[in-house]
């Protein structure tokens, strides 16, 4: 899931602290397909974040809805 559409003021891509729970938006997303996902970084405090995806594409091209969120296993490691 990675393409965001939709008309939902939640869609987009968020930065999650892991430690503080505090969530920083991303500013622009350049490229959201479904195989690829191209943001700007907001300037982030050094520590760990998980990454976040709210969209309502499903796997067809009709957009679903109420929003969908996902979030990326991995750990981002600011330092």
């Amino acid at each position: 899931m990675l393409k965001i559409g939709g008309e939902d003021s939640q869609n987009g891509v968020a930065f999650i602290n892991i430690g503080t729970g505090e969530i920083v938006e991303a500013p622009l997303v350049i490229e959201s397909s479904y195989k690829k996902l191209i943001v700007t970084v907001p300037n982030l405090d050094a520590d760990e974040y998980t990454l976040q995806v709210t969209t309502q594409m499903g796997q067809s091209s009709t957009p679903l809805q109420s929003p969908r969120v996902g979030t990326f296993a991995k750990t981002l490691e600011v330092i």
